[in-house]
């Protein structure tokens, strides 16, 4: 059996999220009571997030890949980071890194190709949005207005949810009509399909 080495921490509630989502696709797909391998190593989020705020993206790089070599002496087989943000050196950091891993934008990119859907809004963090690869987490009356905006003013076919959070908020599949494309979930199924390949 294979094991997956999670980077949490950097958003908690999403980091649960990812634990209690991957055991429980598992066990859809894995009908015998088994569970899942996983190492979770939940990091401080401050030192990585002055970095961020500081713009020292070489630092959260080498931050990122010392966390991840922790992973790699405990034996795990692959790596995923349980957040978007940090996706904005993942590039660098896969590079550097001695364990393979799994992008959550790569998956979320080949569920948007899967559905056929080519024009998609973002909802991300200040930093995910600034990065240009995925406004800030507003409420669940807000979100839906902007959805409503962005469906009118740019086409939009889809929404991709660009913080894990937000999947906290928005649940459903769909959206005012449109797919919503939940990064966390997305990832946590090309997860749980490398654990059980």
């Amino acid at each position: 059996m294979k094991t997956v080495g999670i980077i949490g921490g950097i958003g908690p509630e999403s980091t649960i999220e990812y634990y209690r989502q991957i055991i429980a696709f598992y066990r859809e797909q894995k009908l015998d009571g088994s569970y899942p391998s996983i190492i979770l190593n939940s990091v401080n989020f401050k030192p990585l997030l002055d970095l961020i705020l500081a713009n020292q993206w070489s630092q959260v790089t080498q931050h990122l890949v010392g966390e991840l070599q922790k992973l790699a002496k405990a034996g795990v087989d692959f790596a995923v980071i349980a957040a978007n943000t940090p996706h904005l050196v993942f590039d660098d950091i896969r590079r550097q890194c001695s364990i393979p891993m799994i992008s959550i934008v790569e998956a979320t990119c080949q569920e948007a190709k899967t559905l056929r859907l080519k024009r998609l809004g973002l909802f991300g963090t200040r930093f995910t949005m600034q990065a240009r690869f995925y406004p800030d987490i507003f409420s669940w009356e807000q979100l839906l207005n902007i959805i409503d905006r962005m469906k009118e003013r740019d086409g939009i076919q889809g929404l991709i949810l660009g913080g894990t959070e937000l999947s906290l908020i928005l649940r459903d599949a769909t959206a005012r009509g449109i797919p919503v494309l939940d990064t966390t979930r997305i990832h946590v199924k090309t997860i749980v399909a490398e654990l059980l390949s």
